[in-house]
């Protein structure tokens, strides 16, 4: 994907998933800072968040991106926990 493809002037977020779409790729996992991931749940093009969280308090830093989601797990993993949220309810699919 290059400029040629992507007007970065206009949702990116929207022309990155209707490239992919038209390149039959059905699922891309988004790594990225608070930034990116905001874009991408701005723009409601997210299925499923995966977030770990510590017990470690940090006083400064970066905020975490902003999103509302179904909770469907919580896994202790030593001690983080991870948490997964849905963007819609899957119940309702099933």
């Amino acid at each position: 994907m290059n400029s040629e493809i992507i007007n970065f002037d206009k949702n990116i977020a929207q022309q990155i998933a209707q490239f992919l779409f038209q390149q039959e790729i059905q699922s891309v996992i988004i790594e990225g800072g608070t930034k990116t991931l905001q874009t991408f749940i701005n723009e409601n093009i997210w299925d499923e968040a995966r977030i770990f969280k510590s017990n470690i308090f940090i006083k400064k830093g970066i905020k975490p991106p902003v999103f509302e989601g179904n909770l469907e797990s919580k896994t202790n993993i030593l001690n983080d926990q991870l948490v997964i949220f849905s963007h819609y309810d899957k119940h309702n699919y099933i």
